[in-house]
């Protein structure tokens, strides 16, 4: 049996796969992030000599390895996605694929928490539920997303929270890149607005019109200069959009984590029986994400995972082993990472200070050693 964690795109595609040849059993919550996405499910327009270019060019240290099988695999086809207007925006609708794929697949669904693996001298060989039940199994394969839900302002969901990471990371698995994640600054009730719908919007900080930021916005540039514009943001506090006489509050905050579990172009990572794809892993977008490649992504490599999977032969021998992680401290570590945005010396010595108090309080704190990942290598 193979045990699947993540009921996003990446999950649900993956173990409708790996269900014609394997056993599977899924475990998530169905709240996933790839149903708020803003972005395009797929690259248009561009041919494979383009778009490795223009994720190199955004990324600066892309794994070159991931990022050619994506570019040779990028299927450009239209799926069952439906656009909705929000305030200022709109959000793709990836629920109703999401339900089809869960529907045509042929393997069983539990919504409860995964909190740790349980690994044998040789490979992972289950995993450990909250409720301490333990499910054993011939191989993992983690799609739970990045860690936005450390951080106070996000626009992702509250089960971002990055939990098979640290479950995967305790084992022994290598992480990497965990300083890096990308802000935007036009954030709206966990809703990050598009450029491209506030063209014409007037921009107000605290000290008056932000001019500069306007001008971005009409050049139809603003996307490139995110970051710039976020640490203006942050320092003016309070920020307001008007646009066609209606007034709107936004706040920078982050869109997307880029570091995590390192993998191979086959989802492998470094320990046997555990695989990986989507945002809970890094390396093919390197620093900054090109517009429109994270559900692609989450497409192609849903196909490279399971046929991964389903060659992949269990050895089941040696001591069992398991470690489990809690999800206390939430709110604490929130108030710490509110000091990493602009990566200040100052304020990182900081944080990585009231880090090893907090490590004292929730030692098995998912959360927590999230946290210390990040800083770590900030």
């Amino acid at each position: 049996m193979i045990v699947v964690v993540g009921r996003g795109l990446a999950g649900v595609r993956t173990a409708g796969l790996i269900s014609k040849k394997n056993e599977v059993i899924v475990f998530g919550d169905k709240k996933s992030n790839s149903w708020i996405s803003g972005g395009a499910f797929r690259i248009k327009g561009v041919g494979n000599a383009t778009l490795k270019e223009s994720m190199l060019e955004a990324g600066k240290n892309n794994d070159v390895e991931l990022l050619e099988t994506f570019c040779n695999l990028t299927p450009f086809i239209e799926l069952p996605i439906e656009k909705q207007e929000i305030s200022f925006g709109w959000k793709v609708n990836m629920q109703k694929l999401i339900d089809k794929l869960e529907k045509e697949g042929d393997y069983e669904i539990e919504e409860k928490k995964v909190c740790g693996l349980i690994k044998n001298d040789y490979e992972v060989c289950g995993v450990v539920l909250d409720s301490g039940e333990e499910i054993k199994c011939d191989a993992v394969v983690l799609a739970t997303g990045g860690f936005s839900a450390i951080f106070k302002n996000n626009d992702n969901v509250e089960n971002a929270d990055g939990s098979g990471i640290v479950a995967a990371e305790s084992i022994g698995a290598k992480v990497k890149n965990m300083d890096d994640f990308m802000l935007h600054p036009f954030i709206h009730n966990h809703i990050c607005i598009p450029t491209e719908n506030i063209v014409n919007a007037e921009v107000f900080g605290k000290n008056g019109r932000i001019l500069w930021v306007e001008k971005l916005l009409r050049e139809r540039n603003a996307h490139h200069k995110l970051d710039e514009i976020c640490k203006t943001f942050f320092k003016e506090k309070e920020v307001r959009l008007v646009v066609e006489g209606k007034k709107i509050d936004v706040e920078p905050g982050v869109h997307t984590t880029l570091g995590g579990l390192v993998i191979n172009n086959k989802c492998e990572t470094n320990v046997n029986g555990l695989f990986a794809l989507g945002e809970c892993t890094t390396g093919l977008h390197g620093k900054k994400r090109l517009g429109g490649a994270a559900l692609s992504a989450c497409w192609v490599f849903s196909e490279v995972a399971a046929k991964t999977v389903n060659e992949y032969i269990p050895k089941h021998f040696g001591s069992v082993k398991k470690t489990i992680k809690t999800f206390e401290g939430l709110e604490e570590v929130k108030e710490v990472m509110e000091k990493v945005y602009l990566k200040d010396k100052n304020e990182l010595s900081t944080a990585k200070e009231r880090i090893k108090e907090l490590k004292k309080n929730y030692s098995d704190s998912s959360y927590v050693r999230l946290a210390e990942l990040v800083l770590n290598e900030a």
